[in-house]
């Protein structure tokens, strides 16, 4: 992360806030949205490994999880990618431990996680195609 997301933070980090804001504003895309989902799934994998990223593993799972999967409900519902007032308190948050977690970690550590997700979602491309 120090070499791999510290030179390109800034350019990552406005492209996490402007989704993440996307959503607060009522004016989300999808591709908001994923940009949202694609932060959780990396701190959900780097966490996983337990020790001293638990944390974030729990911050992930246990807050910000079901306020994504509430949002996709609702979008699924109404076609619209909207917030409620706590989901959006949620959300700032978010952002703000997500770079502050990736800031402190290692380029090999958010190199890996990207890998992984990569793959993750390779995999579940070929499903689709095969389907």
């Amino acid at each position: 992360m120090i070499v791999n997301r510290g030179l390109r933070n800034d350019d990552l980090e406005l492209r996490e806030r402007m989704a993440v804001q996307a959503i607060i504003d009522g004016n989300a895309t999808p591709s908001n949205y994923t940009t949202v989902a694609d932060m959780h799934s990396g701190l959900i994998l780097a966490g996983s490994q337990g020790g001293k990223k638990q944390y974030i593993f729990d911050y992930a799972h246990g807050t910000v999880g079901p306020v994504l999967r509430k949002i996709a409900e609702r979008y699924t519902r109404t076609h619209v990618i909207s917030a409620t007032t706590k989901e959006k308190q949620v959300l700032r948050e978010f952002v703000t431990k997500h770079r502050e977690f990736w800031m402190r970690q290692s380029a090999g550590l958010y190199e890996a996680v990207c890998r992984s997700l990569q793959s993750h979602y390779d995999a579940m491309n070929k499903g689709k195609e095969a389907a």
